[in-house]
């Protein structure tokens, strides 16, 4: 027999993120350093990262991701 896993629903939505967010921008091929920066209210600088020597190529897509935890 398969064995069968059972998650309650709200063990599973208590592990969501309050705030998800994202970015999209359109580059030209190239070599760039990205820099991201989190902000909170009042537009306070939270914590911010730098994704270095980030390649884009002709007709691809490029992902990063960064998980912050803001408390």
């Amino acid at each position: 027999p398969r064995p069968r896993y059972h998650y309650p629903l709200d063990q599973i939505w208590n592990t969501l993120p309050d705030d998800i967010q994202l970015a999209r921008l359109r580059l030209p091929p190239g070599t760039y350093d990205l820099k991201v920066s989190l902000r909170g209210r009042g537009d306070n600088l939270v914590q911010s990262k730098t994704f270095e020597d980030v390649v884009i190529k002709p007709g691809r897509m490029t992902f990063t991701a960064w998980h912050a935890v803001n408390y």
